[in-house]
């Protein structure tokens, strides 16, 4: 390890030293991605040699996470529409029920008087 290194790496470790836990843990969530994820593409990074465009790479990658925003967005939106169907139909199933049952019950309390041929008035004037 050179001496400049050596010298980064401890002046890294010392502002490591100073972060919260959360902090930390988004640190560790970034250096996992860089050292894991990133060298399955790419060798470890070197500037003097890397001609990539560094002003491409960030927009592709804000595009990217402008769309996965946007994926989140409409999933959310979906759940709301579906939370806000079932109340609805939760509503209505209960309206139905409840006039179910006040039928029923009138029913039972006040039975229905069946017409016949006695309660019609079939003279003349009637």
């Amino acid at each position: 390890m050179t001496d400049l290194r050596a010298q980064l790496l401890a002046e890294v470790c010392g502002r490591l030293e100073e972060c919260s836990h959360d902090e930390l843990r988004v640190f560790d969530v970034l250096s996992k991605r860089v050292l894991r994820l990133g060298r399955r593409t790419y060798p470890p990074l070197d500037l003097s040699r890397d001609a990539r465009d560094w002003t491409a790479e960030a927009a592709a990658e804000l595009a990217d996470m402008l769309f996965y925003l946007g994926c989140r967005e409409v999933a959310a939106n979906d759940r709301r529409l579906e939370r806000q169907r079932c109340e609805a139909a939760d509503i209505s199933r209960e309206r139905v029920e409840i006039g179910l049952a006040e039928l029923r019950d009138a029913e039972v309390t006040e039975p229905r008087k069946r017409p016949s041929v006695a309660d019609f008035d079939f003279s003349e004037g009637g």
